[in-house]
């Protein structure tokens, strides 16, 4: 049986298809919890937070509400915001916190999306998932041991994790192999079956998925998901990979400070997208010292001083 027929073949059982084409709540969809079809990329904690800000302190019933069904504007912002530690709850109303402040300063700074994005994602190495804190770190963790399981090469997993940031197009991404790795991961028995394929047979689930994907009324599990407007784009899977990459590369080793931790994510940046202004990184970072201290201290990243 050849790849594309085992794919096809797989999507007969509906358990399979919903837990690898939803990006909802405990699917396997997407890699990180915070991911969905309104945050398509870690700015749009940013954005939310810009259009929430107006709701600090006020009572939830006064919140401003569609005149034509009565429901509240901001009623799916609070939970990744609260995840993100951005806002608090008490009662019924919500609070900006400490970190909640520094990001309304990242937002009204005169910062790149680069220097954004970088200052975002140092915060959201402690976001929370329901109980489960710094869910971007356990996520890699879990993401690189079933993929190592299936004795799929590290070295070449990072390689094609940087590599990829290069695709323009979305049919080049799915002619990737670390396409179909990061998107069956938790199916040994595909990624099994898929890296064991000949070109050829790789070629024809490529061409099937490419078809599907222009057609807006197909079901396929992968043409449906990645189809305009749908639940996952390319630039949100490639950002999903970058944070893969970012995060698995700084828990090799512990930092005797923070300030070591942020320059070894600039430099893994850097290699991607090319140079930072690593000063004004900086001197965020040190305007803004004891939250990203507190979040440093919250990684496990820190080195003990006896190690």
């Amino acid at each position: 049986m050849s790849i594309l027929e085992f794919y096809r073949k797989q999507q007969q059982y509906k358990e399979w298809y919903n837990k690898f084409q939803s990006t909802g709540k405990n699917k396997s969809g997407k890699v990180f919890s915070h991911t969905s079809t309104t945050y398509r990329n870690i700015l749009n904690f940013l954005s939310d937070l810009d259009k929430f800000k107006g709701n600090n302190g006020i009572s939830r019933i006064e919140w401003e509400k569609y005149s034509d069904n009565g429901q509240e504007k901001d009623k799916q912002r609070p939970l990744p915001l609260t995840n993100a530690n951005i806002i608090a709850k008490d009662i019924d109303r919500y609070y900006l916190t400490n970190i909640g402040y520094t990001c309304i300063d990242l937002l009204d700074g005169e910062y790149t999306n680069d220097e954004k994005w970088i200052l975002l994602y140092i915060i959201l190495l402690n976001y929370r998932f329901e109980e489960r804190k710094n869910d971007l770190l356990l996520t890699t963790k879990e993401m690189f041991e079933y993929l190592s399981d299936s004795d799929i090469s590290i070295d070449n997993l990072l390689n094609d994790l940087k590599n990829i940031q290069k695709i323009t197009k979305l049919e080049e991404l799915f002619r990737t192999d670390i396409f179909w790795y990061i998107t069956f991961a938790k199916d040994k028995q595909f990624i099994t079956k898929y890296k064991n394929s000949s070109s050829d047979d790789k070629e024809m689930l490529h061409m099937y998925v490419i078809n599907e994907q222009k057609n807006k009324k197909s079901k396929d599990l992968i043409g449906h998901k990645f189809v305009s407007s749908g639940s996952m784009s390319k630039s949100t899977f490639l950002e999903e990979c970058e944070i893969l990459l970012y995060t698995y590369n700084i828990m090799q080793k512990k930092y005797k400070n923070l300030e070591e931790l942020v320059s070894e994510i600039i430099k893994n940046y850097e290699s991607v997208h090319g140079k930072l202004n690593e000063q004004k990184i900086m001197m965020f970072i040190k305007n803004h010292r004891s939250v990203y201290q507190h979040i440093f201290e919250q990684t496990g990243l820190r080195r003990d001083l006896n190690e």
